[in-house]
């Protein structure tokens, strides 16, 4: 039994890593509302309220899993995850995104907010999990939303090895949906980030050289423009 949870700044590409998950690996249930949210800090994935979250949000399954899986999963789930939890067993996908394409998409979501406090929570928040990924890393794998767009099969072939998951079809499969609210298509158009053209819709570079932390930056494979 799989039992992974997931977390990743806002527009960071939660919901369409939780897709790929669901869609690719056999009995695997993805934590998304349970333990804090997807997009709390470390400090917040905690098993104190685990029996309400799980009465409330339920688990997130893979679309391949057996009626036996299903039906213990269901019966079973808070006690699970509070043992995975109490263990250290506890599975962690942790999802980043590059910071300049990381604020257009804060931007274009909800205009008007500061660039600044939107850099600072980059740092914050990508900060705190990248210590809690130093404390246990064995728990925990990485995923850089571009990579997805990049070398899919890579990264969910490496997902696979690290936690022994079981792949539901010889081929993984992806989606071309766009997964966020207030597109303007449903198609998803991956150019736009392999070419990215999100940095036409960036004003002021200079924001982002005073503030973004470069030690963060290059730690998570990407740079300073």
């Amino acid at each position: 039994m799989n039992i992974i949870k997931m977390v990743g700044a806002p527009r960071s590409g939660t919901t369409y890593i939780q897709w790929l998950v669901i869609n690719n690996f056999y009995n695997t249930a993805v934590l998304v509302s349970v333990l804090g949210g997807k997009h709390c800090f470390p400090h917040r994935c905690n098993i104190n309220n685990i029996e309400k979250e799980v009465v409330k949000y339920g688990p997130h399954l893979s679309w391949q899993c057996s009626k036996n899986f299903k039906d213990d999963l269901n019966r079973n789930y808070s006690r699970y995850i509070r043992g995975a939890y109490n263990q250290s067993k506890l599975k962690f996908i942790l999802c980043f995104k590059d910071p300049y394409s990381w604020v257009v998409s804060g931007m274009n979501f909800r205009p008007n907010q500061n660039i600044e406090k939107l850099i600072d929570h980059w740092n914050n928040f990508n900060g705190a999990w990248l210590s809690y990924y130093d404390d246990n890393r064995e728990s925990c794998f990485i995923v850089r939303y571009e990579n997805l767009i990049t070398n899919l099969e890579n990264v969910l072939g490496n997902m696979e090895k690290k936690f022994n998951l079981i792949r539901s079809a010889d081929t993984f499969i992806d989606s071309n949906k766009h997964f966020a609210p207030k597109q303007t298509s449903d198609v998803y158009d991956k150019s736009y980030y392999l070419e990215e053209r999100f940095l036409e819709e960036i004003d002021d570079m200079d924001v982002f050289r005073k503030n973004l932390s470069a030690k963060m930056v290059e730690r998570l494979g990407y740079r300073i423009r």
